[in-house]
């Protein structure tokens, strides 16, 4: 069965070629579609669902002020985390996020950044209703100048993070359907010029199954193949847009952009299989009625 299926997909080289070719661009399109939603995605999340809230200290804050706040923040359950950011080390930081735009900063003493206390919250504690009431006992403690957790921008970010997973299923399902109707019209079109070779098996007393077996491995290792080549231009294009794009905008990324995990690879390559085995399973089907 398998030899039958290699020799077929040999015998009509230049068809499948064709096939292989057209449906590994509309794989292409899914593929980075969906990268693309997994980085936006990610860094959404890293902005609006990084569970912390900002305590900015006032300019003549005592220590026992902040004291009192680190005491507050002891006994809340949901504080997995607090860390005291003088002016100097919010200055250092930001040099070390600008990278080698980090001369922008100079001239610009440490004095004019605030001090703060930044708090990071357990996995789960970051909705929005409980971290307003603590937002609110903060901003009455000493010293406090104001307390910075974006609520709103919060709720935008989530809003955003489910448009791009939307909008890129969408984009995915709509090439993944391209590829399925490429994969169909071309191995309908290779069983129109295969149909005196499938009646004369027929003839001889071969099953639909002995049949249609060796014509869904065609498929299924286009699709294969199709998706191999997918995988590889967008792994190319990854490699030349992701240093620029970490190089442009790398002090608000979560880390370098990530591409596919060996997972996800996997299983992408036994879809684009899989889709190719079922476009002909389909187009076989009247060729066997």
């Amino acid at each position: 069965m398998i030899r039958r299926a290699l020799e077929g997909f040999w015998r009509d080289a230049a068809s499948h070629a064709a096939l292989v070719l057209l449906a590994a661009c509309a794989l292409a399109l899914a593929g980075g579609a969906l990268l693309g939603a997994k980085n936006a995605a990610r860094l959404l999340a890293s902005w609006g669902e990084a569970g912390q809230l900002v305590v900015y200290l006032r300019g003549d804050a005592a220590e026992s002020d902040t004291r009192g706040v680190e005491a507050l923040l002891a006994g809340v359950p949901a504080v997995e985390r607090v860390e005291r950011v003088t002016a100097s080390r919010a200055r250092e930081r930001l040099v070390e996020a600008l990278g080698t735009q980090s001369p922008l900063l100079e001239g610009i003493e440490a004095s004019f950044f605030p001090a703060s206390i930044e708090v990071s919250l357990r996995a789960g504690a970051g909705e929005i209703g409980p971290v307003s009431a603590l937002a609110r006992r903060l901003e009455k403690a000493p010293g406090v100048e104001r307390v910075d957790f974006g609520a709103e921008w919060i709720d935008r970010l989530r809003g955003a993070r489910r448009f791009v997973s939307a909008g890129a299923s969408a984009i995915a399902i709509a090439a993944a359907g391209l590829a399925l109707a490429v994969v169909f019209f071309a191995m309908r079109l290779a069983l129109l010029a295969r149909r005196r070779e499938i009646d004369v098996l027929r003839l001889c007393g071969a099953t639909d199954g002995f049949v249609r077996a060796p014509l869904l491995l065609e498929g299924a290792l286009a699709g294969l193949l199709a998706g191999g080549l997918a995988l590889g231009a967008v792994a190319l294009a990854f490699s030349r847009v992701a240093p620029a794009v970490a190089d442009a905008l790398g002090f608000a990324l979560a880390g370098a952009p990530a591409f596919f995990a060996g997972g996800e690879i996997l299983a992408g390559l036994c879809a684009a299989a899989v889709l190719g085995a079922v476009a002909t399973a389909v187009a076989v089907e009247p060729h066997l009625g």
